[in-house]
C-alpha cells in the first residue's frame, strides 16, 4: 500500500501450499525478499518468502512432535544473516492446559536450509509465544510468552519475558504475577521494543491495578537484567476510557 492509500495485491496465499491464515506481518531480509509465516494449510504451519513482485516460495519446516508448529509471528534477522522465530505449539507435551505442546524458538537460513530447533519451552520457564523475537543491541534475542512461568517455585502460567542467545541458551528474565494480586500484569502480548536507554518496553493483556478491580493490563519497562517496572495501569479511569487489554 502506498502512503496515499493505493493498494496492490502481490500474492494470494493458498491452503494447498500451506500458506493459509497468516497472523501477522512480514520481515524484509537483506536479500530484498519478505519473510512471513502462516499457521494454516497442513495445520503445522509454514515459513515462506516473497519477492517484491509477489513470487512465493514455501519452506515446510514445521511438523509433528517433537518439532514445533503453529508459527504466529514472522521471523527476524540475526546478525549472522539467519532468520530466528517463534512457534506457539509443539516441542513438548509438558503443557497441561489444552495446547499441543508449549512451543519454541527456531533458526533457519534465508535459503530455507539449515533449520534448527533452538529451544522448546517447558511450561515452567514460559510457554506459547504469540509474538516475534526482538534482536537486542547485544546481539541476543528477547521475547515474551503468553503463558507459562514460575514465581518462587509456584507455577503461575501468566507469561514471561525471556532472553535467548543465537546458539539457543535460554534465560527467563521475569515471570509475571510476581506481585500480590498480579499488580505487575499478566499475559504479555504485542512483543517488546528496545528504547535508546537500553531497556525493553511492552504491554500485558491483563493484570495491574485498574479501577474497579477490572485489571485490564499494564505498560511496563524491563531492564536487560530482568528488573520490571509498571509504567501505566490501563482502565485506571472510569469506563476504561484510557483503554483496556
Amino acid at each position: 500500500i502506498t502512503p496515499q492509500g493505493k493498494v496492490k495485491v502481490l500474492a494470494c496465499l493458498n491452503q494447498t501450499n500451506d500458506q493459509a491464515d497468516p497472523q501477522s506481518g512480514v520481515t524484509m531480509g537483506t536479500d530484498g525478499y519478505f519473510y512471513g509465516t502462516s499457521n494454516g494449510g497442513d495445520y503445522y504451519g509454514s515459513l515462506w518468502k516473497m519477492s517484491s513482485a509477489g513470487k512465493l516460495k514455501t519452506f515446510g519446516v514445521f511438523g509433528a512432535l517433537p518439532n514445533i508448529f503453529t508459527p504466529l509471528a514472522p521471523p527476524v534477522l540475526g546478525l549472522d544473516g539467519s532468520l530466528y522465530g517463534t512457534a506457539e505449539e509443539g516441542g513438548s507435551t509438558g503443557c497441561t492446559y489444552g495446547f499441543g505442546g508449549c512451543g519454541g524458538v527456531y533458526k533457519i537460513k534465508t535459503s530455507g536450509k539449515g533449520y534448527t530447533l533452538l529451544y522448546t519451552f517447558d511450561q515452567t520457564n514460559g510457554a506459547n509465544p504469540y509474538d516475534p523475537l526482538l534482536l537486542g543491541t547485544d546481539g541476543n534475542f528477547y521475547g515474551i510468552t503468553y503463558y507459562g512461568g514460575t514465581v518462587s517455585g509456584t507455577f503461575k502460567n501468566t507469561g514471561v519475558v525471556f532472553k535467548i542467545t543465537p546458539s539457543g541458551k535460554y534465560t527467563a528474565l521475569y515471570a509475571f504475577c510476581a506481585l500480590a494480586n498480579c499488580d505487575d500484569g499478566t499475559n504479555p502480548v504485542g512483543g517488546l521494543t528496545q528504547a535508546t536507554d537500553g531497556n525493553f518496553y511492552g504491554t500485558t493483556e491483563y493484570g495491574g491495578t485498574g479501577t474497579g478491580g477490572l485489571r485490564q493490563g499494564v505498560a511496563f519497562k524491563i531492564t536487560p537484567a530482568g528488573q520490571l517496572t509498571v509504567l501505566y495501569n490501563f482502565c485506571s479511569v472510569a469506563s476504561c476510557t484510557d483503554g483496556s487489554s
